[in-house]
């Protein structure tokens, strides 16, 4: 089964016609394709507003009959390598990280703020199943099997379980014109990989890191206490689950719901 990936998001900005039946086009060409979006879950499941929404037939469809995934991860780790993406194209995130985290996201949140709200949406949905990005690299077989019970599919454990990870654009630009398609949907920016977070943030960043996001790094499994910020004995150290894994899996930035 070929397996599409389809960007909702980019479809909806560009809102043309043309993009609305090119999407459309890449669902038909898979048995069961894979929508990506960065939407909350919530906006699925909600009271319905056809006139709020670009593709109103296909946002009722999908609220009717796909099976909805959410991934995320550590937040510390989405900020680190949003900024970093973010300044290959955004003057605005041209600054020091903790200037960045402090931004407002559009919403008169923080980015931070946002992201623990985007985080609190998908994991308290019944309708979606949470994949967590440090679960997917520990016990890559569990959360395969828990997705395949999910969609009612039995998975196909080929080895290894996780792709090889793209390094650079170039990397994923070369798959792309040689035909092969890319091991994960993660598109590395111009401007290099991510530092670890634990090197970019100052004292300050972690205490704001904290006080905006709650206790929703504990409820991720990625610490053991809320004040892993003022506490050195609760900080995560730079191994384990915060450990960049020798391959990615292919979902969506992990702090991102897949549908």
């Amino acid at each position: 089964m070929t397996l599409l990936s389809p960007d909702l998001d980019a479809t909806t900005r560009v809102g043309t016609p043309r993009a609305v039946k090119r999407f459309l086009t890449s669902l038909a060409r898979a048995k069961r394709p894979i929508v990506k979006t960065h939407r909350l879950v919530s906006d699925f499941f909600g009271p319905f507003d056809a006139d709020a929404e670009p593709m109103p037939d296909l946002a009722l469809w999908l609220r009717e009959n796909a099976d909805f995934c959410y991934a995320a991860r550590d937040g510390r780790e989405v900020m680190a390598s949003y900024h970093l993406y973010r300044r290959s194209f955004d003057d605005q995130a041209n600054c020091p990280i903790g200037d960045f985290l402090r931004q407002d996201s559009g919403d008169g949140r923080s980015r931070v703020a946002y992201w623990r709200h985007h985080v609190d949406d998908g994991l308290q949905s019944e309708q979606a199943l949470a994949l967590l990005f440090h679960e997917t690299v520990k016990d890559t077989q569990a959360q395969l099997e828990a997705l395949g019970e999910h969609l009612k599919m039995a998975p196909v454990l080929k080895q290894p379980l996780l792709p090889r990870p793209i390094r650079t654009g170039t990397d994923y630009r070369v798959a792309r014109l040689m035909g092969f398609r890319p091991p994960s949907t993660a598109r590395p920016g111009r401007s290099g990989r991510p530092k670890k977070w634990w090197d970019l943030f100052s004292p300050e960043d972690r205490e704001f890191f904290a006080a905006e996001s709650g206790d929703t790094l504990v409820r991720l499994g990625v610490e053991t206490s809320p004040d892993w910020a003022v506490s050195p004995s609760q900080l995560s150290s730079p191994k384990a689950d915060s450990a960049e894994p020798d391959a990615s899996p292919g979902i969506a930035q992990a702090e991102q719901p897949t549908t």
